[in-house]
């Protein structure tokens, strides 16, 4: 068979299920049969064979399984698939291992980059959301972009998608299909454990490619599995580790881009927001008496030195709330 889509799966996962959810979705498309999903192994507790070694018997030639010999995280395992597809490989879809497509989205998107489009997006439902993103995060004019000839929701993206990352992102990691044969050398980061590389991957293909094409329906749903980035809430383990890679890829932008004046002030309005929720989440874990990793709060500081002055206004802060709530008792 020749394969002009790949499907890319990185795979760490836990709970038992999550996966075999995300294949089924991935091998019940309709109206397409020459793609193939790549599972990356990325040593997962759970592994692939027990998740889904009947679906992989009853379709070998549709799942091949990479397997890494040690954790490597996300934008590596992403990377490894990318190393690895077959020549004739034309489109490449991401699905994250705790996600899930509605049954027409790689029909849909390959219809789009049929037409010449070089990058495809959906609309899709956030983790725990019933409302979709779009919809949620009121970041589409649909005025601006028109509707491509023959489709009844497939539309050109008109505006600047550099930016539109920067200052408004409405882009989601499972819902991405892209011309590899266009752009084959884009790769993601790997320096970042939590969040940062899709971003920096995405805004590599905004750079590439202005031919952009969206659904408006929601083609993927997020799932609950090890979703890092939606868990990390305030307390937890990882949240410095979460806001560390936040800020980190945004400074990272300054490095790699050109950038405007309109994305540097978002850029700039976030690292100092970013700033501002480490402090109230170190603040927090002190009067908590919760753990501190040190190191993690050095490797913070050293990457961004305003964070200490940052304290001052923080502590005074949260002294006060604490006065204010002790108050009103």
């Amino acid at each position: 068979m020749n394969i002009r889509t790949a499907v890319v799966i990185p795979y760490f996962q836990k709970k038992e299920g999550v996966l075999r959810k995300c294949i089924t979705s991935a091998i019940e498309q309709k109206g397409i049969e020459d793609y193939e999903i790549i599972i990356v192994d990325d040593v997962s507790p759970v592994t692939p064979e027990s998740e889904i070694e009947d679906i992989m018997n009853a379709h070998p030639e549709k799942i091949r399984i990479i397997k890494q010999e040690k954790n490597m995280k996300q934008g590596r395992a992403r990377n490894r698939a990318l190393d690895e597809l077959r020549p004739e490989t034309e489109y490449v879809a991401f699905l994250d291992s705790d996600d899930e497509w509605t049954d027409d989205h790689l029909a849909n998107a390959i219809l789009a980059l049929d037409k010449g489009y070089d990058f495809y997006f959906t609309d899709h439902y956030q983790l725990h959301q019933e409302i979709s993103a779009f919809d949620r995060m009121k970041r589409v004019n649909m005025e601006d972009h028109p509707l491509i000839e023959g489709t009844t929701h497939l539309y050109e993206f008109r505006a600047d998608m550099f930016t539109q990352i920067i200052v408004g992102n409405i882009l989601g990691q499972s819902t991405i299909v892209y011309r590899f044969k266009k752009m084959p050398d884009i790769r993601y980061p790997i320096e970042f454990t939590i969040t940062g590389e899709e971003y920096l991957f995405w805004l590599d293909l905004a750079k590439a490619s202005d031919k952009i094409a969206f659904s408006t329906k929601c083609e993927c749903r997020y799932g609950e599995g090890m979703n890092v980035y939606s868990a990390t809430m305030w307390g937890h383990e990882r949240a410095i580790e979460k806001i560390y890679d936040d800020m980190r890829y945004r400074k990272k932008i300054f490095e790699r881009y050109e950038v405007n004046d309109v994305q540097k002030n978002a850029l700039n309005e976030r690292i100092t927001s970013l700033r501002q929720s480490f402090v109230r989440e170190v603040l927090h874990r002190l009067t908590h008496r919760m753990p501190i990793d040190k190191q993690e709060l050095m490797n913070f500081i050293k990457m961004d030195p305003q964070a200490i002055a940052a304290f001052i206004p923080g502590t005074i802060s949260a002294v006060l709330s604490m006065v204010k709530s002790k108050l009103g008792r």
